[in-house]
């Protein structure tokens, strides 16, 4: 794929991703349309939960768990690590 290929692509999906991002904003502003978000979100999850697909705490094995923990504090540090940065930019820039 030629560069400019990619380039246009990636815009394409930025441009889609920032529209998806507003868009559930605007919902999550609204308090009916959050409580129906809200319930959909519930519905998938108990779905989920049923079929199997998502397992709880309890019913896994240990070594799955310690895998899952640790996948957490990896994904915990990051969003810790970015909250720091973004905060650092802010204050430098005022």
């Amino acid at each position: 794929m030629a560069p400019r290929k990619k380039l246009l692509k990636k815009r394409f999906y930025n441009k889609k991703r920032e529209a998806e991002r507003k868009r559930y904003q605007k919902m999550k502003n609204d308090p009916q349309t959050r409580e129906e978000l809200r319930s959909k979100e519930r519905l998938k999850y108990l779905k989920k939960k049923e079929n199997g697909t998502r397992k709880l705490v309890n019913n896994i094995t240990p070594r799955e768990h310690r895998d899952a923990k640790n996948k957490w504090k990896e994904l915990c540090t990051k969003y810790r690590n970015k909250k720091k940065v973004l905060v650092n930019i802010t204050n430098s820039t005022t």
